[in-house]
């Protein structure tokens, strides 16, 4: 779509990527460091799996890593679901799942190729990969029975891939099939893009051994086809969690990984480049030099100390990263009009935003916590904004494990009936109702490190999100006693 035919859902820009136009993902994108480390460009090695919560900017990374190197591109998403499948129906070991899944991706893209040459700079008919593919289907024929070889999808039945016995057939077809296709692209370089897993893939996030054997598959094309065909997987955080939990191989392919994760001075610098399109400013790839003359066009802080308390009034709603504050702006806008966006603005937004949080919970962590929404309202509707950690685990226990009302409704589900206080305390802090304090004042959300143990939450005072504050009704922390008063009988 081109840029001026986009349907922005705000001034700011659409807080999805995925509906951003083409020419904003590269000017709008902020780099981080990690992003050196994806096996992308010209790199043979690297990161492959990145997973993070919903709205944490995945599909940004896959679609800057897209326009940044101008290399054909097949995506597999919920708009191009060219390969489609059931994880519950999958049955099997994660390592014999792998050999499946790899000859599915592989054939699935061979036989795109084949019927769309010209997507990818190709002659109009390339006969290496249609040879190749009629070769790898009859050698499935001698263990699988009938194959049928259809363009653009070879129709196999995926549950007899995925059996020991015919294990050294479906490698073989497989790496048949990743020689044709290198040889068929010849220098060019090819991206194969997995987003909306959990859409591609159904009940994705219901089966960790299908999880294992796709990130596996992904781990052995991208090892067998060096650097000329990358194949990155993008997985929504809760899908990861639901692998995290019951793994088998983890420990194989754990270096693969990585998380998306923002802090304050990124999201600002996410900010001051779409005001900086907006009002057609240049500006550095890297890291901003001073933001505030570009937040200066649209905002208004002179209510407030300083510009980074202003900023952080905004960065410290949100929950996920990029999505949130691009929301946020957008919707601080609407209630400004032709005005610089203040304070009291923000205010304004704030009652329905902190809500869509609330509920929002459920969309990464539903699949694994069912219904953790829902025990966030009801355990901590009221609750002290600040308390220290092991007043939190027994207001837990208080006001959910001994709670009748709280206790009927939950114990049906295995994350909270297994659970003991200390564990449904790292639950909260993990998506997103607490963060810890740390000795400067600020605050670590799940946002910076998604993984904190119980200890370190214990020996913490914790901070429900300031983003939850509002629909949760929270109430002021008690003052402590003062020092050196008896306190009266």
């Amino acid at each position: 779509m081109a840029e001026s035919e986009q349907d922005f859902s705000g001034y700011f820009g659409h807080p999805d990527a995925a509906k951003e136009g083409p020419t904003s993902i590269v000017p709008d994108h902020v780099i981080r460091e990690f992003e050196k480390t994806i096996k992308a460009g010209n790199r043979a090695q690297g990161k492959q799996v990145i997973f993070g919560l919903k709205g944490s900017g995945k599909t940004a990374v896959r679609r800057y890593l897209e326009q940044r190197d101008g290399i054909p591109t097949w995506n597999l998403d919920s708009d191009h679901p060219h390969l489609t499948m059931d994880a519950n129906a999958a049955q099997g070991s994660s390592g014999f799942l792998k050999n499946g899944i790899a000859f599915r991706l592989l054939s699935s893209f061979g036989s795109y190729l084949q019927a769309n040459p010209q997507e990818f700079g190709l002659p109009p008919r390339e006969a290496t990969i249609g040879d190749a593919l009629s070769a790898a289907a009859d050698g499935l024929k001698t263990v699988l029975g009938a194959v049928d070889l259809k363009l653009p999808f070879v129709q196999i039945n995926f549950s007899k891939l995925v059996k020991s016995e015919t294990a050294p057939i479906v490698i073989k077809a497989t790496n048949e099939l990743i020689r044709a296709l290198l040889k068929a692209l010849g220098k060019r370089r090819v991206y194969l893009m997995i987003d909306d897993a959990d859409d591609i893939f159904e009940g994705l996030d219901r089966s960790p051994a299908f999880i294992e054997g796709l990130v596996l598959a992904v781990a052995s094309v991208n090892e067998l086809a060096g650097d000329h065909l990358h194949v990155l997987l993008f997985l929504k955080y809760g899908v990861w969690r639901a692998w995290f939990e019951r793994p088998k191989e983890y420990d194989r392919v754990a270096h693969l990984l990585q998380e998306v994760a923002w802090n304050d001075r990124s999201l600002v610098d996410l900010l001051a480049r779409r005001i900086a399109r907006i009002h057609q400013i240049k500006v550095p790839n890297g890291e901003i030099p001073n933001p505030e003359m570009l937040w200066a066009e649209e905002f208004d802080w002179s209510g407030d100390p300083s510009f980074e308390s202003f900023t952080a009034r905004f960065t410290q709603l949100c929950v996920s990263g990029p999505r949130d504050i691009i929301a946020l702006a957008n919707d601080a806008k609407d209630a400004a009009g032709n005005a610089k966006i203040t304070t009291a603005h923000l205010a304004k937004v704030i009652p329905r935003y902190s809500e869509a949080k609330l509920y929002g919970i459920n969309a990464d962590f539903g699949s694994i916590y069912p219904d953790v929404s829902q025990f966030v309202q009801m355990v901590f509707q009221g609750c002290p904004r600040e308390m220290p950690g092991p007043a939190v685990a027994q207001w837990i226990e208080q006001h959910g494990l001994t709670s009748a009302r709280v206790d009927n409704h939950f114990k049906a589900f295995s994350w909270y009936a297994t659970a003991a206080k200390e564990r449904l305390l790292e639950i909260m802090f993990r998506v997103g109702l607490f963060g810890r304090r740390l000795q400067d004042g600020s605050v670590e959300y799940a946002i910076h490190r998604s993984q904190m143990p119980a200890d370190e939450l214990l020996a913490s005072t914790l901070v429900v999100h300031p983003a939850l504050q509002r629909h949760l009704s929270v109430t002021a922390p008690a003052a402590a006693p003062a020092k050196g008063r008896r306190r009266s009988s």
